[in-house]
């Protein structure tokens, strides 16, 4: 939905495997849901494909069938949820979702082809986003070796000189953003800038001056212009980043973001209370399926990383750690049982950010709405329809209000 000049979706959890299944989901929700929120104007959808689907959209008539439906039910597509190159419903996927990476080619010709859709898709007055990996998981790279950060950049490149020949000759604006994330290769956003200034800049100038006969400043400007930065504010809050820090760190480097992902991650208060319940309470919560990577802040101030819940748990012996944030992407409107807290007021101080200095203009609410819930509802609309309602507020408002499971 357009609101105040943001485009605002929802890209909650994968709950469906394969397009036909995803299509035949959002045929009934995203109307319903818009019916919810009174939109009267064009209402914004948010495509997660695997690569499978990419292919399939672009080689039959599926892509004309959801351009009509688009159409016919005042609903517009700008944005791309490009990270799970393959399907998340199929068994675990835990490291596996950053499979395959920024060094292989398939990776390249997968975001090639969300670049297609995307610019069949995109209303003509709206640029387009499509979010991606960060590079790569941080465990499977010797990041001494500059060769695989040379090979990983210039395939980035590649694909950015895609989206500036659309710019060109269209006069389209479709960017890549880049998604730090915890035990990716870029964690967070001083990764991002030493990954722009030490590789992607040294590398994109010269290579897309010469290719596409551009200058060098131009070249550098279309390249910070169509490669940018997705930023997810559950990501952030897990890796301690202060919200405010990491928007002047991008913006002196001058890095744009391109997307802000909106949702809380988990948090739990350190102290002395007790540690066999918490311990409990935490392991209910692992899962099979995805990552929940795990920072926890010691009472000295100094971090310590987890690659995944189950790792963490142990540490719970110790009394040293003055707090812990996990990585699970949870409603913004709940609060959540105690011992657990969000970190949703610092969700709530980009919002507050973005409200003043309006660095993006797009906004996808990325959560598990039932998770941690006290109550499930049986028909998710109303609890996706609550975290539309708490965004807009919280654009409008310093301290928007909860909603209390009853």
């Amino acid at each position: 939905m357009r609101l105040d000049g943001f485009h605002l979706t929802y890209s909650g959890a994968v709950t469906v495997a394969g397009w036909p299944a995803f299509f035949a989901r959002m045929r009934m929700d995203a109307p319903r849901l818009k019916r919810r929120l009174a939109v009267a104007g064009p209402f914004g959808v948010c495509l997660r494909l695997s690569a499978d689907d990419a292919r399939a959209l672009l080689q039959s008539e599926q892509l004309g069938s959801l351009q009509a439906f688009l159409q016919d039910n005042g609903l517009y597509v700008f944005t791309l949820n490009g990270r799970m190159h393959g399907d998340g419903n199929c068994g675990p996927v835990k490291e596996a979702a950053f499979s395959p990476d920024w060094r292989d080619p398939s990776r390249v010709q997968y975001t090639l082809r969300l670049i297609e859709i995307l610019r069949h898709l995109l209303p003509r007055d709206t640029e387009g986003s499509i979010s991606t990996l960060p590079l790569s998981y941080r465990a499977w790279i010797d990041t001494a070796e500059t060769a695989t950060w040379e090979r990983m950049a210039l395939n980035i490149i590649k694909v950015s000189a895609r989206l500036i020949e659309i710019k060109i000759a269209e006069d389209r604006r479709i960017h890549l953003d880049l998604e730090p994330e915890p035990d990716g290769l870029l964690a967070n956003s001083g990764d991002v800038v030493t990954f722009f200034e030490r590789y992607l800049l040294p590398l994109g100038v010269p290579w897309l001056a010469r290719r596409m006969k551009l200058t060098r400043a131009g070249a550098e400007a279309r390249l910070l212009d169509l490669t940018r930065v997705c930023l997810d504010t559950c990501h952030l809050a897990v890796a301690f980043e202060e919200p405010l820090a990491a928007l002047t760190r991008l913006r002196k480097a001058g890095i744009k973001i391109g997307k802000l992902q909106v949702a809380a991650a988990l948090r739990v208060p350190g102290g002395n209370g007790t540690r066999n319940g918490l311990a409990r309470a935490l392991s209910a919560l692992a899962d099979d399926t995805h990552l929940h990577q795990v920072v926890v802040r010691g009472d000295d101030g100094a971090l310590t990383r987890y690659p995944d819940l189950p790792e963490a748990l142990p540490a719970l012996a110790s009394n040293g750690h003055a707090e812990w944030r996990a990585n699970f992407h949870l409603a913004l409107h709940r609060d959540l049982p105690a011992p657990f807290t969000s970190t949703r007021d610092c969700t709530q101080e980009i919002l507050s950010a973005l409200r003043t200095q309006r660095f993006t203009r797009h906004l996808e609410i990325e959560t598990d709405s039932q998770l941690l819930a006290q109550s499930v509802p049986a028909d998710t609309t109303e609890s996706v329809a609550r975290e539309y309602e708490w965004v807009q507020t919280a654009l409008r408002t310093e301290t928007p209000t909860a909603v209390h499971d009853a």
